[in-house]
């Protein structure tokens, strides 16, 4: 994690969780750790697993209008530790490994 979220992280999350009524963790495991860790009442804690509720999918092989036939949603902060480039190498292995070698 680079200097700079680690220390922005230790200034904000402990008064940040003090003057929440509520938090939302996404697994019984982050509420655990709040409670146990960090000392967060159980009653202000609410896990909400993540998902997306079925108004929101798309039928097997349709995408929403605008959307290429071949992408890659990538959703976070450009931080060394997220190791993009290690992400789009991947890609581009599981995409090759994929797709049958052709002759000519």
């Amino acid at each position: 994690m680079q200097r700079e979220t680690l220390d922005n992280l230790e200034r904000l999350l402990l008064p940040t969780l003090a003057a929440a009524d509520a938090i939302i963790a996404v697994s019984q495991a982050t509420a655990d750790d709040l409670r146990e860790l960090l000392g967060v009442s159980a009653r202000r804690i609410h896990v909400v697993h993540e998902g997306v509720d079925a108004a929101f999918t798309v039928p097997a092989g349709a995408l929403p209008a605008g959307v290429p036939a071949r992408f890659l949603l990538f959703v976070s902060t450009l931080e060394p530790r997220k190791n993009l480039a290690g992400l789009l190498a991947g890609f581009e292995r599981a995409v090759a490994d994929a797709i049958p070698a052709t002759s000519c």
